[in-house]
């Protein structure tokens, strides 16, 4: 630690767990990390989070079922596209540090209430009541196309080579309705990532229609980026 730094203390569940299982596999042996040495383990999800709310220079990880009183932290990265841990970023999958839930069972017959229970895990009935308990369900959501506006501007940043202008406007006329406004935000595309690469000018891109948290909106695009 360098001097003026204050000490975080690190919380995570006992190394025997599958979410710790799921942190080495999916986040620090890609990146070619390892823990640190003055990680505090915790058997039981509540007491880390109990620990972690106590502490203000402390932090943990922990299921979204078990968060408790903390303040879950916002993931951001280099792209600039920061997202919150919520029950759509995780069916989506946008929210990257996700990890199923599994039920083990043996290879042999079941009793009949233990199959009864595991055939109404598999229902719709058992979905709400998933999702009751914190956990995040598998009922397929729809989700309004104005409330992607975030989803439609990292599609457009992110977007390489392999991925031409045309295969977006494909996307975005699957989930836009043909309207006047879904008709305009297509044509916005073309300069919309011209802007990205840096050869637009001003006056090819002023007045574009761009996704925003309300749906699509006539904005100056420079402007745009900058607020």
């Amino acid at each position: 630690m360098r001097p003026g730094q204050l000490a975080c203390q690190l919380h995570l569940p006992t190394a025997d767990s599958g979410l710790s299982q799921a942190i080495v596999d999916q986040v620090l042996t890609p990146a070619g990390l390892e823990l640190s040495g003055d990680v505090t383990r915790h058997t039981m999800p509540d007491a880390l989070a109990e620990a972690v709310a106590r502490d203000v220079f402390a932090l943990g990880i922990t299921s979204y079922a078990e968060q408790g009183g903390t303040e879950v932290l916002t993931l951001g990265g280099n792209c600039g596209f920061a997202l919150d841990a919520a029950r759509r970023t995780i069916k989506t999958e946008d929210y990257p540090l996700t990890a199923p839930m599994f039920l083990y069972f043996p290879a042999r017959r079941l009793p009949l209430i233990t199959r009864e229970f595991l055939a109404f895990t598999r229902g719709p009935s058992a979905q709400i009541v998933i999702r009751r308990a914190g956990f995040v369900d598998q009922t397929p959501e729809e989700i309004p196309v104005e409330e992607q506006g975030n989803r439609f501007a990292n599609a457009i940043i992110t977007a390489g080579i392999e991925t031409p202008v045309e295969e977006l406007q494909r996307m975005t006329a699957t989930l836009v309705p043909i309207t006047k406004e879904g008709a305009s935000a297509i044509q916005a595309l073309p300069p919309i990532l011209q802007l990205l690469k840096g050869d637009a000018t001003d006056s090819e891109i002023d007045d574009s229609f761009l996704p925003t948290s309300g749906g699509f909106a006539k904005v100056k695009v420079r402007e745009a980026m900058a607020s």
